[in-house]
């Protein structure tokens, strides 16, 4: 790896130096620097920070701008409990009160936009059974064996989910004392421990043994 001497005679000496102003450079750098008391330097060649999570323009030949989310979550949330790994790290650095949080029930869906012909303009709602009783039943080869497969993959991928909605990302830790701060969730951790740590850890491909419907596995994928 090479580097322009001058830009690195030009970097101001930091604590820790953090390549990538991307969700993770971003978050590690603020509880770096906030909780830690450390000087950070986050460094990016993009010319935005945020990584997938920020958000672009574009102007429609009418003349009217368009305003694109290039990371919208659908895990968990930022304005209601359980909150997500980003809301976690913005309320554990005394800034979460400084953003507006914008629910949204769903996004818009336009396919073929240039073809009239294959155009086709739908909503694909959040919400639970908005996915079984909208795009599943539409875009499958076989809405009903769709249907089957999607709730049986749901069940057998319940284990990678348990103690998602009830153990922050900002408890867990690397190393040999990792355990220590999630004893503050034992109802969770033990249903953790019990599916096994291979389950949590291990490759998603095994969940997909019965999996036919290409639709099922385009989604899963």
């Amino acid at each position: 790896m090479s580097f322009d001497k001058q830009v690195v005679d030009d970097v101001d000496e930091v604590d820790i130096a953090i390549v990538g102003a991307g969700i993770g450079g971003l978050c590690a750098g603020a509880i770096l620097n906030t909780l830690y008391n450390k000087k950070v330097g986050i460094y990016e060649s993009h010319y935005l920070p945020g990584g997938c999570a920020h958000a672009f323009e574009r102007r429609a030949e009418n003349g009217v701008t368009f305003t694109f989310d290039s990371g919208p979550t659908i895990v968990l949330g930022c304005s209601h409990e359980p909150y997500n790994p980003l809301q976690q790290v913005l309320r554990a650095v005394g800034v979460d009160d400084e953003v507006e949080w914008i629910p949204y029930d769903g996004w818009g869906i336009i396919e073929h936009p240039k073809n009239p012909l294959l155009e086709k303009r739908w909503k694909l709602k959040v919400g639970q059974n908005n996915f079984e009783e909208g795009p599943l039943q539409m875009f499958p080869s076989n809405s009903s064996t769709a249907l089957d497969e999607f709730n049986e993959l749901r069940e057998v991928t319940k284990p990678l989910v348990v103690g998602a909605s009830t153990i922050p990302a900002m408890a867990m830790r690397p190393g040999s004392t990792s355990l220590v701060p999630l004893l503050r969730y034992f109802p969770s951790l033990m249903s953790i421990i019990g599916n096994g740590v291979e389950v949590s850890v291990g490759p998603f491909g095994p969940f997909m043994n019965g999996v036919s419907d290409p639709y099922i596995q385009l989604i899963a994928s």
